[in-house]
């Protein structure tokens, strides 16, 4: 898993004067070699004065970037890679997605990898709430090996293909303890 860097900006005060704009470089470099896990970059929240300008010239320093606002934007805390999931990728799957990777909403993409909608914690809890009150319905046909796959089991009889709705029953055990019976199962 890649690690996320974290970008903060180190400043002085709004009207940035010699010893603001050096103890933001300074910060900012020792921040960085003692936490090289995040990137710590030097700002300033105004122009410079002429004295300030003449010591970073003097000294071969950069001139900090100006930050023309020190508002937390959207884009400063957003994510841009996500985890996807299918619309027909089973519910279980995204919910242990979600619980690997620390996240509380999951991009759901169609088969074109279009945007389809988004899974949240928040809906998967309530499912799952609702779903423990009474016995579980599959709302939209379901491929039995979709089924299979999610208890991690073995699936016996029928195709993996094959689609079902409604309640389901399923036998949980040992093969060996099954009776050795032929049977028909029709779903």
């Amino acid at each position: 898993m890649m690690a996320l860097v974290s970008r903060i900006y180190v400043t002085g005060h709004r009207n940035p004067d010699t010893d603001s704009v050096a103890a933001a470089i300074g910060y900012a470099e020792l921040k960085g070699r003692l936490d090289p896990r995040n990137e710590y970059v030097p700002v300033r929240l105004g122009d410079l004065n002429a004295q300030t300008r003449w010591v970073l010239e003097r000294s071969g320093a950069d001139e900090p970037r100006l930050l023309p606002h020190i508002m937390l934007r959207v884009s400063d805390v957003m994510r841009e890679r996500f985890p996807c999931a299918h619309d027909g990728d089973p519910v279980r799957e995204v919910g242990l997605t979600m619980a690997r990777d620390g996240l509380d909403l999951v991009p759901i993409v169609d088969e074109r990898g279009v945007l389809a909608g988004v899974m949240t914690e928040r809906a998967l809890a309530r499912r799952y709430i609702r779903e423990s009150r009474e016995a579980s319905r599959l709302d939209a046909p379901t491929a039995i090996g979709a089924i299979t796959a999610v208890l991690q089991g073995e699936q016996l009889v029928g195709e993996v293909d094959q689609e079902v709705s409604g309640r389901v029953w399923v036998l949980a055990m040992a093969t060996e303890s099954l009776p050795l019976v032929t049977c028909s199962v029709k779903v």
